[in-house]
């Protein structure tokens, strides 16, 4: 009889387990990572990208422009991106080179060149050369979704040859790219459609008073006629601002910021996509900057904690009619049948089904409030948490549940 009530324990925990992963991997996925999304590539060290294209008139070429979605957050100083001018065949004809660059200096990069070209078909192949390579440092290539330029094609490659033109294949789309020939810019990649700049984002939602050196969150949201990525960047009213990290289209966004002096700040916030093309700024919102006091600050902390306190419970709540709702409908499909067969011995007043019932409710209904509480007062929320709560309050109503059991 003792292996049903071990047995019991287990299904229970397995119970909170699920319900609470299945809700941290859909919260994890609202932040999935841009840079992996149809429509771009990426340059590193194990993947070249090229693009080839035509010229009608002989002249200098001097530029070869090629446009980056974002750059790298660390160690970006010490890589190099190379790219190789080719003639139509593949035959290397000159070479030229630029450092890497920060995650937020996106936009055409350009790699220079002096070379008389004569008219012909020409590809530039690009790959990256870096000191540390179990970084795996990407450098993120938007490409357009049909051949915009008729001419020419975008290339890719694999390995680390880079330099030999037989590991060099015709990839899908074309690279957003302008070459300089003449000083004039002779050719370049149509301007798409898809490349419209997002909508005005929405006014700043935030406090409308604080206090010196405490962070405050303001959150905002857009819409991208295109369905693009966005990256939202705040204007604080104090000659700083800040950038948020890539979200999807409408998808609400926030940051925080702190002011070091007294004063009325105004903040906007203006959204670009993963084209580079950048809204107007949204409408302002304004905060009152004070200096510190200690009844003010504990009227402040107070107010905030409140605030963050309702949320935490909200969200518990329905974290609470998730696990229930998922433990009943387990048990209407007979799932637990095996607890409705009545026991014998000194455990034969033991309702087993019942016991789960009320250890399930009660037990995952305390832990989360707790949890709510937890993550209130310390400003931190995690679904770790959410399921250590959940298991331990379980097991603590469990033991009590069963002892009074024994009682009777």
């Amino acid at each position: 009889m003792l292996k049903k009530f071990h047995l019991s324990l287990i299904i229970l925990i397995l119970i909170c387990l699920i319900t609470i992963l299945v809700t941290a991997t859909s919260a994890y996925t609202i932040y999935s990572d841009p840079r992996y999304s149809s429509g771009r590539d990426c340059l590193n060290i194990s993947r070249g990208q090229g693009q080839s294209f035509f010229v009608e008139n002989s002249g200098l070429m001097s530029e070869f422009q090629l446009y980056f979605d974002s750059g790298i957050e660390r160690n970006f100083s010490t890589d190099e991106i190379i790219c190789n001018l080719r003639d139509s065949q593949g035959k290397i004809l000159q070479n030229s080179s630029i450092h890497g660059f920060y995650l937020f200096d996106y936009g055409y990069k350009t790699f220079r060149f002096n070379k008389t070209l004569s008219e012909g078909s020409y590809i530039v192949t690009c790959y990256l050369n870096s000191p540390f390579p179990y970084e795996n440092h990407e450098y993120p290539i938007k490409y357009y979704y049909s051949d915009s330029y008729v001419k020419g094609s975008r290339y890719i490659s694999f390995g680390n040859d880079f330099n030999n033109w037989d590991t060099w294949k015709i990839a899908y789309g074309d690279a957003p790219f302008i070459v300089i020939i003449n000083e004039e810019k002779t050719i370049k990649t149509p301007d798409k459609s898809h490349a419209l700049p997002p909508n005005v984002p929405e006014k700043p939602s935030g406090p409308s008073l604080g206090l010196i050196g405490i962070e405050y969150s303001f959150s905002t949201s857009a819409i991208d006629p295109n369905n693009d990525k966005i990256m939202y960047i705040f204007d604080w009213g104090d000659g700083t601002s800040s950038h948020s990290k890539y979200y999807n289209s409408s998808f609400s966004a926030s940051e925080k910021h702190s002011w070091n002096f007294s004063g009325n700040y105004s903040i906007k916030v203006k959204a670009t996509n993963s084209n580079g093309s950048i809204s107007s700024w949204s409408e302002q919102s304004r905060i009152i900057i004070e200096s510190p006091d200690k009844e003010r600050i504990e009227k402040l902390v107070e107010k905030r904690f409140r605030e963050k306190l309702f949320v935490e419970v909200q969200q518990a709540f329905l974290y609470f009619l998730s696990i229930i709702g998922l433990y009943f409908l387990l048990s209407k499909f007979g799932l637990f049948s095996l607890f409705k067969k009545p026991l014998r011995g000194k455990y034969s007043n033991i309702d087993i089904e019942n016991l789960l019932n009320f250890t399930i409710t009660v037990g995952s209904f305390i832990g989360l409030i707790l949890s709510g509480v937890f993550a209130a007062y310390l400003d931190y929320n995690s679904n770790i948490t959410n399921v250590i709560f959940i298991i331990i309050s379980c097991i603590i109503v469990f033991v009590i549940k069963l002892r009074n059991y024994k009682k009777l």
